[in-house]
């Protein structure tokens, strides 16, 4: 297993305990909404691994307010690159080596927030139904190559 978050010490706990568990695994610091961090772990994880059976995206910073007309900006921004830039640029990266050894499977994990409408939650719930198409998409592409 190989794992990534953006703040060090909560990686380090976690590779250390799963270690201790008995597990294989290893982990780095990344932003999954950054093009380079996202490589780079794609990367770290092939080379530690030889290549990735199962990708899990799990990343999200969750944006409530009391009032909708407050949220903006930075938040926004990032709550979308967290849950959606970043998903699809993981599946993106990996996506290819699945299809090229024609086996693989990547869970995406999401709430139930984008198929109802929940007080405060206006940023996210707006997020989850183009992430919805996207994964879509990547369903489509990778079932016409095999």
């Amino acid at each position: 297993m190989y794992i990534c978050g953006r703040n060090q010490d909560d990686v380090g706990t976690a590779v250390r305990e799963l270690q201790a568990s008995g597990g294989a695994v290893d982990g780095e610091t990344a932003d999954v909404g950054s093009v380079e961090d996202v490589k780079r772990v794609v990367r770290g994880a092939t080379r530690r691994f030889g290549t990735i059976d199962v990708l899990v995206n799990n990343a999200s910073i969750s944006r409530t307010a009391s009032d909708d007309r407050r949220v903006s900006g930075p938040g926004v921004g990032r709550s979308a690159e967290d849950q959606s830039l970043g998903s699809f640029l993981l599946c993106r990266e990996v996506l290819p080596l699945m299809l090229a050894k024609r086996s693989g499977s990547i869970i995406n994990v999401t709430s139930g927030v984008g198929r109802k409408g929940k007080a405060r939650w206006a940023p996210t719930r707006c997020q989850k139904p183009g992430w919805n198409v996207s994964r879509k998409c990547l369903r489509t592409k990778s079932q016409t190559r095999g």
